[in-house]
Parts: C-alpha cells; sequence; structure tokens
C-alpha cells in the first residue's frame, strides 16, 4: 500500500484549510505599500514555487514542500490579487451580453414597416450606453488603487546588507572564511 496516495489526501483535507486562513492572515497583515507586495517579490515568490514543486521528494519530505507551496500560493491569492477591474470588466460584457439579446429580440418581434424606427431607438439606446458605460470607466479608473511603482533591487546594496547581518549574528561556532578562498 502506497502510504502517500492515503495519507496524503487525509493531510490536506486537514492542513488546506488551514493553511488558506493562515496564508490570508499572513497577507492581510502585510500593509498595502509594502515592498513584499512588489511586482519582483511576485516573481521572486513564483519562481521559488515553480522551483520546489519540480524538485520536491518523496515521503514526508515532499509532502512538507507540497503544502509549503500550497501556503504561497493562498498568500499570493491575497497578496497580489488581480481582482481590481476583473469584477467590473465582467459586470460590463454582462450588460453589454444583455444589450444586444434585448435589441436582437426588440427587431425579430418587430414589424418590418417599423424596423427603421426601433433600429434608431436601439442605435440611441447604444449611444447612451455609452456615455454611461464611459463615466462608469472613469469612475473605476479613479477609485482603482494606485499600484506602486517598483523600485529595482540593488543587489549590491542587499549583499552588504546580508553580509552585515551575518556577521553580526552570526553563532561563535561558524568560522569566518579567508578573503582568498578556502583553506
Amino acid at each position: 500500500m502506497d502510504w502517500k496516495k492515503t495519507l496524503n489526501p487525509i493531510i490536506s483535507a486537514i492542513a488546506d484549510p488551514l493553511l488558506r486562513k493562515a496564508a490570508e492572515r499572513f497577507a492581510a497583515s502585510i500593509p498595502e505599500g509594502s515592498w513584499l507586495r512588489s511586482e519582483a517579490v511576485e516573481r521572486i515568490l513564483a519562481g521559488l514555487k515553480g522551483l520546489a514543486e519540480s524538485y520536491k521528494s518523496t515521503g514526508i519530505g515532499g509532502l512538507f514542500v507540497e503544502k509549503a507551496t500550497d501556503f504561497f500560493d493562498f498568500a499570493s491569492g491575497s497578496l497580489f490579487d488581480k481582482k481590481t477591474g476583473g469584477d467590473f470588466s465582467s459586470t460590463a460584457q454582462r450588460w453589454m451580453a444583455k444589450f444586444f439579446e434585448e435589441a436582437q429580440k426588440a427587431l425579430a418581434s418587430t414589424p418590418t414597416e417599423k424596423l427603421d424606427e426601433a433600429k434608431e431607438r436601439i442605435l440611441k439606446d447604444f449611444q447612451i450606453r455609452q456615455e454611461i458605460f464611459q463615466v462608469v470607466c472613469d469612475a473605476e479608473k479613479e477609485f482603482r488603487p494606485q499600484k506602486s511603482i517598483s523600485q529595482p533591487i540593488n543587489w549590491a546594496d542587499l549583499d552588504k546588507k546580508a553580509a552585515e547581518w551575518l556577521q553580526a549574528n552570526r553563532p561563535s561556532w561558524i568560522r569566518r572564511r579567508p578573503k582568498g578562498g578556502v583553506q
């Protein structure tokens, strides 16, 4: 009997809802302007998730990696939420689809001698809807949260800060390597 086929669904059923809630809380705790919500972090996280998924092993280690990537998937959904515009766009599409459906019904039920009147009425209605739609689009753009401009990563500065942190926090049992190489 393969333990992974048996145990993985059970662990997933228990762990996934907990991971989702923890990831959502984690994402909610990060302020909107934080560098953790930047596009660069989103790309790095996606790359790490892909790398972890491709190299995950079997056994408990593989299950741990799988659940860790699930956590980051859930957190990414909240951290880098792309909902702005999505709901508006689908509403606009439904609105226009309903308009065209109503226009087809109106044209189908109109007698032949009154088709020109029906066409004019539909075109006028469409023009009014376009004007309203433009006002709504402008308002939606105005209220859409502004995405912070991502700053390029200064790798030299980051390397310097990491070296300083390591120097200050190095445990006493770790020897410093000489600058010339390994001895």
